[in-house]
């Protein structure tokens, strides 16, 4: 399906955790690293402008400071800043 789609005119970040409250699905289901949810590796675009991982997981990304920061980054400036 998503293959389907047009190649974006924009630039899209992709921000993933790579921590879990699922253990069992992120130990026995998925593939490492992932966020209980979704793989690092599948969260990934061919056209994507950026990548970053942030130690959060799934449910726990849009509250986390540092993919809300990230996310800022990208916003202003079209790429995420690198994580010390």
């Amino acid at each position: 399906m998503l293959a389907a789609l047009p190649p974006p005119d924009y630039a899209i970040g992709v921000i993933a955790g790579c921590r879990t409250i699922a253990p069992i699905a992120s130990a026995f289901v998925l593939p490492r690293p992932n966020d209980g949810r979704v793989s690092v590796a599948s969260a990934k675009l061919a056209d994507m402008a950026d990548h970053i991982v942030v130690k959060a997981s799934h449910t726990g990304l849009p509250r986390n400071a540092v993919a809300i920061e990230q996310t800022i980054a990208f916003l202003h400036d079209g790429r995420f800043n690198p994580i010390t």
